[in-house]
């Protein structure tokens, strides 16, 4: 193929309102199986405590198919970041995020395992919210 139909077949369809995929990256993403074995790059001590760590990698091709750069991604349970994580490293650009836990503990955890990230973190319970940034 020419470099010009590589381009075309990488570059979204005009109406494609839902996100900046291809034409081939979506025939992928939604014909194929996803695997979960993902390097470790993301793991740490303090993410590998909590019960429901997800790998950011999976959660930022879940975020790139639904999702275009620069849209919000909400995590209504955000536990340790790893949908925050996958919102910040998605390609070809990051997604603005908002978690919101219950955990206090979990939330600090969270905010100091990447303090760089551009994320936002909503602490909720039985206290007034209260926002880390």
């Amino acid at each position: 193929m020419a470099k010009n139909e590589n381009e075309d077949l990488e570059r979204p369809h005009p109406k494609n309102m839902l996100n900046d995929m291809g034409g081939d990256r979506f025939l992928y993403f939604t014909k194929s199986v996803l695997t979960t074995a993902y390097p470790a790059v993301y793991s740490h001590e303090l993410r590998k405590q909590h019960g429901a760590n997800k790998p950011p990698q999976l959660m930022a091709q879940l975020i790139e198919f639904f999702t275009k750069t620069g849209m919000s991604v909400l995590d209504p349970f955000a536990g340790v970041g790893g949908t925050l994580i996958g919102a910040s490293i998605a390609t070809p650009g990051p997604r603005k995020c908002v978690g919101i836990e219950i955990s206090q503990i979990t939330c600090w955890q969270s905010k100091a395992l990447s303090p760089s990230m551009d994320r936002r973190f909503v602490l909720a319970g039985k206290q007034p919210a209260l926002t880390l940034l």
